[in-house]
């Protein structure tokens, strides 16, 4: 019985200690906030839309940051192919999204900003898995 009162504090001092060191965490993980967002309920379609196209715009320029560091450390025949391979994903992204724009009607401005936005994350994810 003794044991059991004397670990009721240890697990106590985790529990708590596990919530405050993650509490940064998430702060950290909150969005960006963007100025011409602002204005919109959070819960609106069109702050919706801004925020993927802001969030899309940033994971391009880290997806373009990445790739010429590909190609930089690549040799010629590598670059030539990694370069076809960046045109036909900008081609596949390009048409995916547009088809979703077309299929999702009256909110397409949105779906099509989801869809932009989750390919982007998708292709600079393996990205950085594979290079």
């Amino acid at each position: 019985m003794n044991r059991q009162m004397t670990s009721r504090p240890i697990v106590a001092v985790i529990t708590l200690t596990c919530f405050f060191s993650n509490a940064s965490a998430i702060d950290e993980a909150a969005p960006k906030q963007y100025s011409d967002c602002q204005g919109w309920p959070d819960t609106s379609s069109f702050y919706e839309g801004c925020m993927s196209n802001h969030e899309t715009k940033d994971l391009l320029k880290e997806i373009e940051a990445i790739q010429k560091q590909i190609i930089k450390h690549s040799k010629p025949e590598v670059q030539k192919q990694f370069q076809k391979s960046i045109t036909a994903w900008e081609a596949y992204l390009k048409q995916a999204c547009e088809l979703q724009e077309m299929v999702m009607g009256g909110i397409n401005g949105v779906s099509s900003a989801r869809c932009y936005n989750s390919l982007t994350r998708q292709r600079l994810s393996y990205l950085k898995e594979s290079f």
